[in-house]
């Protein structure tokens, strides 16, 4: 089953940055989609709604708060997913209330304390599921110059999720290997599952979650 690859970029930042770059030359036979979303978290969750009910077989890969919002995705629709120095706090953006400026539009918009609100509902509904859910994999560089890697350790537990320390690659995490190793990793792992069905525990075993760690702790 061919899946479709959804990059959810981060904060300030745009579907055509260097990653959804090398998505979309990296895996020509996919169906990548490098979507610009919107300034405004709310607006932003709604246009990932209407593109996961597009397509029905998604892996998303999610950039710092790209990532946040991969890891809402995850808990709440089945989507497996990949994030790359993932925000786990929503009040680490609080540093950016105010005007900023997207470095790759060049676009001037105002982040709120509203919208800092929003985000922290979402963060208070991500409650895990009893049952074993789909597959999640953490990239994190420990030398993250905006995120404190520690978060990340202390958030990510679950039985569904791999979490992946690398010594060096900062904030944008320019571990170009390791990157794409994960992503393809995932890809392997769930080509055979209709996530399009609603999530069963038969759909992704303790088996396939093993055989998927062992994996990533090979290409690390």
């Amino acid at each position: 089953m061919n899946f479709a690859i959804l990059y959810v970029h981060g904060f300030a930042s745009a579907g055509c940055s260097v990653k959804g770059r090398i998505l979309a030359e990296e895996y020509p036979g996919f169906n990548v989609l490098t979507p610009t979303l919107s300034a405004d978290p709310e607006t932003a969750v709604k246009q990932l709604e209407q593109l996961t009910q597009t397509c029905k077989n998604i892996v998303m890969v999610g950039s710092s708060l790209g990532g946040f919002y991969a890891d809402y995705f995850n808990i709440r629709y089945d989507i497996p997913c990949v994030l790359v120095n993932p925000l786990v706090d929503a009040d680490d953006l609080t540093r950016f209330i105010g005007q900023n400026t997207n470095m790759y539009t060049g676009e001037t918009f105002i982040f709120s304390e509203r919208q800092l609100r929003y985000l922290k509902k979402l963060q208070a509904e991500k409650i895990r599921r009893g049952y074993p859910d789909v597959p999640e994999c953490i990239l994190v560089a420990e030398d993250d110059e905006l995120l404190d890697p520690a978060k990340a350790r202390g958030y990510f537990q679950a039985e569904n999720q791999i979490l992946l320390f690398c010594r060096s690659g900062g904030h944008r995490f320019e571990n170009k290997e390791l990157f794409v190793s994960g992503v393809r990793a995932m890809l392997d792992a769930v080509s055979d599952i209709d996530f399009s069905s609603p999530f069963s525990e038969q759909a992704f075993d303790g088996v396939s979650l093993s055989r998927l760690r062992e994996r990533l702790k090979k290409i690390r």
